[in-house]
């Protein structure tokens, strides 16, 4: 003979605030806990919005529908792509700025080498002149 199969967590705890609707969380848990049932706070607010216990609003109906009808873009419509967010290059420009950089430090060094050099010269003519004043 079959083992008789118990009842699922979520019918543990519809049960539960069935027979007593102001029940709290904690206590539905501890009685779940000593069955072996695991419940999560998410399945205690589920069963309450299943028993008509709490207020809740229409699947899209929420903030982000709203928002949605604002700016004119559903699900199904494309987003326009303007820019990578406030303060961010677009995407071909942050593509070719490690190549910009490369060359700015290419042009840095070869500005310093010349400088180096100009330097190099005109430490040459003082030594020349400090040698035929000695």
């Amino acid at each position: 003979m079959a083992a008789k199969k118990k009842a699922g967590a979520m019918d543990f705890i519809i049960a539960q605030l069935k027979k007593n609707p102001k029940a709290e969380y904690a206590s539905i848990k501890e009685r779940a806990d000593k069955q072996g049932l695991p419940v999560y706070p998410i399945m205690y607010g589920r069963a309450k919005a299943l028993l008509g216990l709490v207020k809740v609003s229409p699947r899209g109906k929420g903030k982000k529908a709203t928002a949605r009808k604002a700016t004119g873009r559903g699900p199904g419509r494309p987003r326009k792509v303007t820019g990578r967010g406030p303060g961010r290059p677009p995407r071909s420009a942050a593509a070719a700025a490690p190549l910009d950089a490369i060359r700015d430090l290419v042009s840095n060094m070869r500005d310093t080498e010349r400088a180096n050099e100009d330097l190099r010269r005109t430490l040459e003519k003082i030594r020349e002149l400090i040698d035929r004043a000695i």
